[in-house]
């Protein structure tokens, strides 16, 4: 009896002013909502090292014209390249008629780089995501669906462009 008081002294307070129970799991509210589905988690990034912090391509096949410089993606502008990061080096693959969001970095001067960002299969087939387009210096967030039909789950960044520059902080959620 003395337990079933004192747990209406802790409850019923809190449902008579609308607060409700606030249920803790391991000391974390988050915690909670991930293990249990009571909310949905942050966002994580699909990419590995987008932001290039290893210093190097572990995580990237680097096409011609690309290297990674002071921890960025860099591009020479010798003309049209990509660097893809392959399926199995992602977090997940990208999926077909999913929103997701891309943010970015870009360093370069007017007019820009030429950059498209695609969808590629182990064999080198291309579905394109965000169509090409020339990026000077800045930060980007772009939201795109994926298609219908895809090559492969793989992110592949395209290049061509009179300017050199960088790209970094590469980030790709799922919305």
């Amino acid at each position: 009896m003395k337990k079933l008081f004192i747990l209406l002294c802790i409850i019923l307070p809190g449902i008579m002013y609308g607060q409700g129970m606030n249920v803790m799991h391991n000391g974390n509210r988050a915690t909670y909502a991930a293990e249990t589905g009571g909310g949905d988690p942050p966002a994580a990034n699909m990419l590995v090292d987008g932001d290039f912090a290893q210093g190097d391509d572990t995580y990237w096949i680097l096409g011609s014209y690309w290297s990674v410089v002071s921890n960025a993606l860099y591009y020479d502008n010798t003309g049209i390249s990509s660097t893809t990061q392959i399926e199995s080096d992602m977090n997940s693959i990208i999926e077909v008629d999913t929103d997701y969001n891309l943010t970015f970095d870009i360093t370069s001067s007017a007019p820009g780089i030429w950059i498209r960002f695609d969808a590629t299969d182990d064999g080198g087939s291309n579905t394109t995501l965000i169509a090409g387009t020339n990026y000077t210096t800045g930060s980007y967030d772009l939201d795109f669906t994926s298609p219908g039909t895809i090559g492969g789950g793989a992110f592949t960044i395209y290049a061509w462009g009179d300017e050199v520059g960088s790209i970094d902080n590469i980030v790709l959620t799922e919305r």
